[in-house]
């Protein structure tokens, strides 16, 4: 994953980017959402609600399509009656993703001026403002990767406890998968009834997202020529452009060296090695990097000012 391995016009090329004025192209935006309610990924379906959802209905996972789940009345109670998501439009986002390339960035001011604020994957704020900010409207939470490596499954009270913590950091909606995996659905719902009942995080709201609506978005996105699965990240940026009318991008740098070639961080936060390799985090940033120039989104690699 190293930037030395690209070609020195690429390198070029993406440093220029970083520059370069940008245009936000309004109609392209309008079009993209066009093409995701033809593959059935409108943000009307990006969540389960007591609308959408019937209990005792059964429901197939995002990633195991041949198993299926049933809605309990206590998941059904999880649910917010209609979707926040269905009547509203955002004039700007940030989008923050977790690489190095935030560290000394200076761009939390910039992050906290959007009016809609994603951040993946339930990261570390506290310390780092000045380069991410420290606001949020949805954060998403990977039960995979983070509950099971940094809250131990949340086992114990003193897990539980721990997890709490963090998310009095956080604002809005946290939204989780949990109907991702079948073999994590046990350990997911430990989550989801914490974070239901829970009293300790008044400003946080939990979502559970909809598993055919993941997969509505895996679909479009292998017709861009993106066959393997999907991260969180690029899932994010697709529900941002359906809800925004400029959607920007910061901390989305899967290479380990900047753009000077100084070596980074894969996260800012923690000393993780690297990505799952079930992801092509160098293909999806290059559609990112297309979608960047054509207006769409806006990509920041460079220091904010």
């Amino acid at each position: 994953m190293e930037i030395t391995n690209h070609s020195a016009p690429q390198i070029e090329e993406m440093r220029a980017l970083a520059y370069k004025s940008w245009t936000a192209n309004r109609d392209g935006v309008l079009k993209f959402r066009q093409q995701l309610e033809e593959y059935k990924a409108s943000v009307m379906n990006t969540i389960l609600t007591q609308n959408n959802t019937k209990p005792g209905q059964q429901v197939r996972y995002s990633l195991n399509r041949d198993a299926l789940a049933n809605i309990t009345s206590e998941i059904f109670n999880f649910l917010p009656k209609e979707s926040p998501f269905s009547k509203v439009r955002f004039p700007k986002c940030s989008v923050v993703g977790g690489s190095g390339i935030l560290v000394n960035s200076k761009c939390g001011e910039s992050i906290d001026g959007a009016d809609f604020i994603f951040r993946c994957n339930l990261p570390d704020l506290k310390g780092f403002e000045m380069d991410v900010g420290r606001k949020s409207n949805l954060t998403t939470l990977n039960t995979i990767s983070i509950i099971a490596k940094r809250y131990n499954f949340m086992q114990t009270m003193s897990d539980s406890k721990k997890f709490i913590r963090k998310l009095q950091g956080f604002h809005g909606y946290l939204w989780m998968p949990l109907f991702g995996l079948k073999s994590g659905l046990s350990y997911s719902m430990r989550v989801a009834r914490l974070v239901h009942l829970s009293k300790d995080i008044p400003n946080l709201k939990l979502i559970i997202g909809n598993p055919e609506h993941f997969v509505a978005v895996q679909d479009f996105w292998r017709t861009k020529f993106l066959s393997t699965r999907i991260s969180t990240g690029l899932y994010v940026v697709t529900l941002a452009l359906s809800l925004c009318d400029e959607t920007n991008l910061y901390g989305f740098w899967p290479f380990s060296r900047d753009l000077n070639l100084r070596p980074l961080k894969y996260h800012y936060y923690d000393d993780l090695d690297g990505p799952l390799s079930v992801h092509s985090l160098t293909e999806e940033f290059s559609t990112m990097l297309m979608m960047h120039k054509d207006g769409l989104l806006r990509i920041h690699l460079d220091q904010c000012t």
